[in-house]
């Protein structure tokens, strides 16, 4: 029987593994509370039987020789673009948002959501094009980061779904910011987005609707403000020590998507302030170790480095998108929490960005070991 030292190094970190069990299992427990007794509660059943999954997916992907995901990133990021014109297209759409959006894709009796799996070939094919040893300026590797993302956010914006389009945008920023520069892609970027943003809303009467909601929850408190006003609550609710698991009222017809967009809502009413911290320090614990390998290895193997940091850019940016929704620092836009949130797609693909991970981690002992036996 293969063991796992011979499969990754004698020194890989498996915390990057353990801390998202972790993080799953307290989602499982919060799905578990937030649908006892309603129309949902097999739903914990069904994320268990998606963790199985989201774990076979999670170590068949980190067997993946690295070099090998390079080689195949630019059929990785078509598949996944092509895939996200599937919500488009008669048969495999499934309506499910304000507006007639189209973001999900029925394939028999599974449905997942092609964006998903989006955010991780992006990043991978940006870590691939900035990372190329050549002789481009930086203004000209600013313009493709720029082309880069008008590709990627046609088919999302077409569903439309507005959400994905900042996320898969802010991740390939993310790794051009890492590999390339720093000042002039978040002042250029942050200028531009604005009148982009505000010309998208205005063209949306649903945005219209839910921004109006956002800025004054108050002025419809039965209707289009409800949910963020019940979810202001639920964290009032919660205090320093909660309600207590599977005791939150919130959750009792009260807190819509209380498993979905507000769990985290869900988890600060029943565990309080202080369940709350504790997920937030496990997610700040993970990236630390992500941060780790990062250092062990972008000087020697800037792909490699540079994947680490796209990854976990897009896991962090998607967990503050979700908090700052669910806080009211920005309109809520559907952004599930790495690892927490209800749904077999967000699960499925997080745990195969762990795989990368798990690999990377494993690899970055091995450049350094190759480098000390210089």
């Amino acid at each position: 029987m293969v063991q796992l030292n011979q499969l990754f190094h004698k020194r890989t970190n498996w915390s990057i593994v353990f801390i998202p069990m972790v993080l799953t299992g307290i989602g499982i427990l919060s799905i578990a509370s937030s649908t006892a007794g309603s129309s949902f509660d097999n739903s914990v059943f069904k994320q268990a039987a998606w963790l199985g999954i989201s774990l076979l997916a999670m170590f068949s992907v980190s067997l993946i020789p690295t070099e090998l995901l390079r080689k195949w990133s630019n059929w990785i990021v078509l598949i996944a673009w092509f895939t996200c014109f599937l919500p488009k297209i008669p048969g495999f759409s499934l309506p499910n948002a304000p507006g007639g959006a189209m973001r999900w894709v029925r394939l028999g009796p599974l449905t997942f959501q092609p964006s998903e799996l989006l955010f991780t070939a992006v990043v991978l094919k940006a870590s691939d094009m900035f990372t190329k040893k050549n002789h481009y300026s930086r203004f000209v590797k600013l313009c493709v980061a720029g082309v880069l993302i008008l590709v990627v956010a046609f088919p999302l914006l077409l569903q439309p779904d507005m959400g994905s389009t900042v996320v898969a945008s802010a991740c390939i920023m993310g790794v051009f910011v890492e590999s390339v520069d720093i000042v002039l892609p978040l002042i250029l970027g942050g200028t531009l987005s604005i009148p982009i943003i505000i010309g998208m809303i205005s063209m949306a009467g649903y945005r219209k609707a839910r921004l109006a909601a956002f800025l004054d929850p108050w002025k419809d408190p039965q209707g289009k403000g409800f949910q963020i006003i019940q979810g202001l609550i639920a964290f009032a609710n919660g205090g320093l020590l909660g309600q207590g698991l599977g005791y939150g009222f919130q959750k009792l017809n009260y807190l819509p998507a209380a498993y979905t967009d507000y769990i985290f809502a869900a988890i600060a009413e029943e565990l309080g302030f202080i369940g709350a911290a504790f997920v937030l320090l496990l997610f700040l614990m993970w990236f630390l170790q992500l941060f780790r390998a990062y250092l062990r290895v972008h000087i020697k193997d800037k792909f490699r480095g540079t994947l680490i940091w796209g990854i976990a850019f897009s896991v962090l940016f998607s967990l503050l998108i979700n908090l700052a929704g669910v806080t009211k620092f920005i309109p809520l836009t559907g952004i599930a929490v790495p690892f927490i949130t209800y749904g077999g797609t967000s699960l499925v693909s997080t745990w195969m960005k762990v795989g990368i991970l798990l690999r990377l981690e494993s690899d970055s002992w091995q450049v350094k070991q190759n480098e000390q036996n210089k």
